[in-house]
């Protein structure tokens, strides 16, 4: 027998010369010795294609499963970190307006003090004037630093 992928044809065209009493035992005993030889191969080629579709499976699952959990861990660690940049710069805006406004009543505060018996419109102007200018600069230093909260005006 030549093929295995041809047995159920050879099988079914097997032909056995005809002595007294019927077919040659000899050449009916080979050709069964090789049909279940040509069936071991089969049977032998079958478990072993079944225990590597088992293992590519397994091994299939595992990737996805790798794979998943990685994509999963790197957009918590991406997602945290904005979190944790965007936090940082809402604090240093915060402290910057903070400081800003902590400025513009020092010197609405000596502008009083200075002024003593001068015009307190001219001197609220001025306090304002010089207010907005320090509002500016923390607006600038803010937007450096990558804050974006806004900050208050008058």
């Amino acid at each position: 027998m030549k093929d295995s992928t041809d047995l159920p044809e050879s099988i079914e065209n097997a032909r056995f010369s005809i002595v007294r009493k019927g077919y040659d035992k000899r050449e009916v005993r080979d050709y069964l010795q090789e049909l279940e030889r040509a069936f071991r191969d089969l049977e032998t080629w079958s478990q072993k294609a079944k225990i590597q579709l088992a293992d590519a499976e397994e091994r299939l699952s595992e990737s996805k499963a790798d794979t998943d959990g990685s994509v999963d861990d790197a957009m918590f660690a991406v997602f945290d970190a904005k979190d944790r940049i965007l936090d940082k710069a809402r604090r240093r805006a915060e402290q910057i307006e903070n400081e800003a406004l902590e400025e513009a009543e020092e010197i609405k505060a000596r502008a009083v003090r200075i002024s003593g018996d001068g015009d307190p419109g001219d001197v609220l102007a001025a306090a304002r004037e010089e207010a907005t200018d320090i509002i500016e600069r923390a607006k600038r230093e803010a937007a450096m630093t990558g804050g974006n909260q806004a900050i208050r005006t008058w």
